[in-house]
């Protein structure tokens, strides 16, 4: 995902992609919901485009790598940090 980029155009592209990965993440953090996909797909998705379509986010953090695994929480959090002191 470019940065700086319409956010909100390149998720309703990628959707079926970006949603897998939401779905893959939460039941690593959120383990054992029942019928969390459709949960993803019917509530999440739709909430979160009305809320960046609403926002001025222009910028993004892998926390899958390029193998589909989950990047470390430690490392995600120095991304954000490098990412504020940017700002």
């Amino acid at each position: 995902m470019p940065n700086n980029s319409n956010l909100v155009e390149y998720y309703s592209k990628n959707k079926d992609i970006i949603i897998t990965m939401i779905i893959r993440s939460r039941a690593i953090s959120k383990p054992g919901i029942k019928n969390d996909e459709i949960v993803v797909k019917e509530l999440v998705w739709p909430f979160y485009m009305k809320t960046l379509s609403k926002s001025n986010i222009n910028y993004t953090l892998n926390t899958f790598d390029m193998n589909g695994n989950r990047i470390d929480k430690d490392i995600i959090i120095n991304m954000i940090i490098g990412v504020i002191h940017t700002l």
